[in-house]
């Protein structure tokens, strides 16, 4: 089984690799729409690439791939207002339901409070940094209500990241550890992406698309992992 899993790990990789050089070429080469439509397509390799492996038998992950490519559908058309309106729409559903996948394992509020008072903190420092830079966000933006669903996706990032510490803290073993990489990049990736859409730092494209392959690929093999070789119980948690 552990053979298993590196065969998927090794082949996840290089696929990884080989879609990082290519979006980093249609970036640099072409423009921003054809980079949005091989942002769509990668995302739409590494959900084939799971269905193969997995099919629907890990419904949620599944579920949460599906509306990346989704999400990265709309984007493709993203200086139209309803669909960057469901782009928003997408992304917060997505990770909501990438917090509710671990947060019965971290029991969040009874095993460390002071992560919690942390959380708070986070949260409404994230609402002074978007207040403080709501002139530069709205510009970029077409509706009140865009301009909420950035805030509330800035607040579920942050949970998020949040999640993944405390269940990484509680439990043993690569899976947890997976989970952890990739909160990461996906922070690292939505940081990237607002320096290079709202404040023009055309160079951020680069690193927002990497980190963002980077996480479709960390959240893979967490799945594999947590399909095949980790079931989490008691044996695996930290004492």
């Amino acid at each position: 089984m552990d053979h298993l899993l590196r065969y998927k790990w090794l082949r996840l990789a290089y696929l990884c690799v080989a879609l990082i050089i290519v979006n980093i070429l249609v970036i640099h080469f072409f423009d921003i729409n054809v980079s949005r439509v091989f942002r769509w397509v990668s995302t739409f390799i590494f959900l084939a690439f799971f269905f193969h492996h997995e099919g629907y038998t890990y419904k949620m992950a599944f579920l949460i791939m599906l509306l990346f490519l989704i999400r990265d559908g709309c984007i493709i058309n993203y200086e139209n207002e309803f669909f960057r309106t469901a782009s928003f729409f997408v992304t917060n559903a997505a990770y909501f339901l990438l917090i509710l996948l671990n947060a019965y394992k971290t029991k969040l509020i009874s095993y460390n409070p002071i992560i919690v008072v942390f959380a708070l903190v986070m949260i409404g420092l994230n609402g002074f940094n978007l207040y403080y830079l709501s002139d530069v966000i709205i510009a970029g933006l077409d509706n009140t209500i865009q301009f909420y669903l950035f805030f509330l996706q800035g607040m579920l990032l942050i949970i998020l990241g949040l999640v993944a510490f405390t269940y990484n803290d509680r439990f043993d073993g690569n899976t947890s550890l997976q989970f952890l990489y990739f909160s990461f990049c996906l922070i690292l990736c939505d940081l990237s992406g607002l320096a290079a859409y709202f404040f023009k730092w055309k160079i951020a494209y680069y690193p927002e698309r990497i980190f963002y392959l980077m996480s479709l690929a960390m959240f893979l093999n967490f799945a594999f992992n947590n399909q095949v070789s980790e079931r989490e119980s008691p044996l695996f948690m930290k004492k």
